[in-house]
C-alpha cells in the first residue's frame, strides 16, 4: 500500500536539520526498521516542507510511523492512503465486487443499460 506524507517542521525541527542533515538518514532507517519502503522523499514549498511517498504493508504501519516520527516534536505529519490510478479505474467485478452500485460508470463489454438488473438512468 502506498501512503503520502506531507510534514511541516517545528521551528526546532528547522534548525536541526539545517544544522544536523544526516537527521534525513536517520528518519529512512527508522522507515525501514518498521518495515517500510521510502518510495521517495522531497522538499516543497508551502503549506509544507517535505513530501514523502512511503510503501507499507497496512494501514496500521502507516500510522504507526507517522506517531513514531512526530513523537519527538520536530515534524509534524499527516498521512494519507494513495492509490494507483490504474488501480482506481479498475472495474470493481475485477477486484472481487459483487455487487454495482446504481449509476455506476463500470460496465463490462456484455452489459449495456438496457441489460436485466441495470438501470437506464445513469
Amino acid at each position: 500500500m502506498l501512503f503520502l506524507t506531507f510534514g511541516k517542521p517545528s521551528r526546532e525541527g528547522k534548525k536541526k536539520i539545517l544544522k544536523a542533515p544526516q537527521r534525513f538518514q536517520e528518519a529512512l532507517k527508522t522507515i525501514e526498521t518498521a518495515g517500510a519502503n521510502v518510495k521517495a522523499f522531497y522538499a516543497m514549498l508551502d503549506p509544507y516542507d517535505y513530501v514523502v511517498i512511503i510503501e507499507a504493508s497496512d494501514p496500521t504501519t502507516a500510522a504507526k510511523l507517522s506517531a513514531l516520527t512526530s513523537s519527538e516534536g520536530e515534524v509534524n505529519w499527516e498521512t494519507y492512503m494513495i492509490i494507483p490510478f490504474e488501480e482506481f479505474v479498475r472495474p470493481p467485478h475485477e477486484i472481487g465486487f459483487q455487487t454495482r452500485l446504481r449509476g455506476s460508470p463500470f460496465l463490462s463489454l456484455e452489459e449495456t443499460p438496457s441489460s436485466p438488473g441495470i438501470s437506464n438512468r445513469f
